[in-house]
This record gives structure tokens, sequence and C-alpha cells, in this order.
């Protein structure tokens, strides 16, 4: 089979479709690295606390695929460590978006301009903060990819080590 001027057999076929699917989850925990380090890579035992204030609390909209209308809270705080200051927007490890005006609402009063809260903090990159130690893991089709991405790896390989042992094994 020819694909934009290169033949491919099956070995390069799951091979290619392997590189492909490597890339949606390697992008997605790139862009969303804050939620995918405090969910997977962080222990959040030992997370530091520290006093903030609330600097920013609004909600704004935006449009989605379709007309859909996502509602987004924008929740900012200030905090100090070790006399250093720090500001962040992350509240939870998670999007914070939905199609629900209510649950943008909700953390807007949950969280009004000057409200002196708690920040969790990681020691070692200050700058890592989050008001809620808690959060969705919206990585669901990206754990998919990377699993189907490692599959075909594994059996590109496979196929590889086959066609070796086969063209061995033809007399010469």
């Amino acid at each position: 089979m020819i694909w934009n001027g290169i033949k491919l057999n099956a070995l390069g076929y799951v091979l290619l479709s392997s590189i492909v699917l490597l890339g949606f989850p390697l992008w997605d925990f790139a862009a969303n690295w804050h939620d995918f380090k405090g969910l997977y890579l962080t222990d959040l035992s030992q997370l530091k606390a520290t006093q903030g204030r609330i600097i920013q609390s609004y909600v704004y909209t935006s449009e989605g695929r379709k007309q859909t209308t996502y509602y987004h809270y924008q929740i900012a705080y200030a905090y100090h460590v070790d006399g250093a200051p720090f500001q962040s927007d992350e509240v939870t490890f998670g999007h914070n978006y939905d199609v629900s005006p209510a649950f943008a609402e909700s953390y807007q009063a949950k969280y009004p301009m000057n409200l002196v809260v708690t920040v969790f903090y990681d020691a070692k990159d200050p700058a890592f903060a989050v008001l809620e130690t808690f959060g969705t893991d919206d990585f669901g089709f990206s754990w998919l990819f990377l699993y189907l991405s490692i599959t075909g790896f594994i059996l590109s390989g496979i196929i590889a080590v086959r066609k070796k042992l086969s063209d061995r094994r033809k007399p010469q």
C-alpha cells in the first residue's frame, strides 16, 4: 500500500498509527500540566498550607463547538511562602468550566473578592498551588490513546521480530 508516495507494509501502518495516537495524550498532558501533575505526580499529603487572599473572582463565557456556551470561573489569589510573593489561579485539579452557569457561579460565590483562604502549595515548587486538593480525572481519552499507542508500538516490535526471523529462515 502507498501512503503519500511512501510504500507502507503492515509494520509501517501500525507504527504510523501508534505515533499519531501518541500525539493526543502528549498534547493533553502538556496542555493541562497543572491538573495532571496534581492528580498523578504529587503526593497531596505533602502539600504545605499558607494563608492567601482572593484577588480576582468572576464568571465569563466562551463558545464551543455547535454554539455550546461554556461558563468559566476565574479565581485568582495571592499568597506568600517564606516571605516571597506568589499568585495563582488554580482552584482544583480539573477544568474551570462547564455548560451549566451554576457550576461557575458556585465557585465565584465560594471564593469572593478579598476572602482569606487556605492555599496548598508544593514546598519544592511554591508556585504550584491550589485551593482544593482534589479534582476530576478528565484524562480518560488520553489514557485510552496512550494505551493504544503503546500497544501499537509493542505490536510493531512483534511484527518486526517475526519478519526478521522469517527472513532468516528463507533460503538464500
